[in-house]
């Protein structure tokens, strides 16, 4: 299975919108920015059809690393999920 990257998205919305690649990938940019930004501000961000973007808190906590057992502390964080619109899904036979 391959993947895609930024580079192909880029390309994709060039090609669909007509603009160039460099007006495209600011655009891309300044979407990917504005969800991520809107998604850590409010809390979650949907996109009817789409999905909906999360910002998920994570407790600090202690964790066992290494072969000696040292217990680690793990900072609280908070990072960005996403799932997907059930009509988003690709169904394969």
């Amino acid at each position: 299975m391959s993947y895609a990257t930024k580079k192909d998205l880029v390309a994709e919305v060039a090609s669909a919108t007509g603009l160039t690649k460099t007006a495209a990938k600011e655009a891309v940019e300044a979407t990917l920015a504005g969800i991520s930004k809107l998604t850590f501000d409010k809390g979650h961000l949907t996109l009817r059809g789409f999905g909906k973007f999360r910002a998920r808190r994570y407790a600090a906590r202690l964790v066992k690393g290494g072969v000696v057992g040292h217990e680690v502390q793990v900072p609280a964080r908070t990072v960005l999920t996403y799932s997907a619109n059930p009509d988003q899904t690709r169904v394969e036979a």
